[in-house]
């Protein structure tokens, strides 16, 4: 095995999301500090596997390929919620701060979007070069 493969930029992209999203996640458990409540958040486990994902770890891309399965099951489930729901607008959040509302239908849109890279990352965690780059590591 060659150590010194350089990591398929479709990978990097996607260790770079996980890696934001756990940054998100443990911002956000930080921030719930501060209001006397404890908020637990899986997307900060997320961070570990970015970062792991960059070092060939072929358990962090297992990993990887749980967390997105587990998307796939709960971005419908927020689709049909987002459907049913009878408020105009919807709060806005990032690092456990709420910085606007947006329309609905902008969340809609933006859990439309976060499927469609949910299965772009999935078809990124099976392709033959980053199968290729994870062989033999472990």
């Amino acid at each position: 095995m060659n150590m010194d493969m350089k990591i398929p930029s479709s990978l990097k992209i996607v260790a770079w999301i996980f890696i934001l999203t756990g940054l998100n996640g443990l911002i956000s458990m930080l921030i719930s500090l501060n209001t006397n409540h404890i908020k637990l958040s899986i997307d900060a486990l997320k961070l570990y596997i970015g970062i792991r994902l960059f070092m060939r770890s072929k358990s962090s891309r297992k990993a990887a390929i749980f967390f997105v399965c587990l998307d796939f099951i709960l971005i419908p489930i927020a689709l049909v919620i987002l459907l049913n729901t009878r408020q105009s607008q919807m709060d806005f959040r990032l690092f456990g701060y709420t910085f606007g509302k947006i329309p609905t239908a902008g969340t809609f849109l933006l859990v439309i979007i976060m499927l469609l890279l949910n299965v772009w990352q999935y078809k990124v965690l099976y392709s033959k070069k980053t199968m290729h780059f994870f062989t033999g590591n472990e």
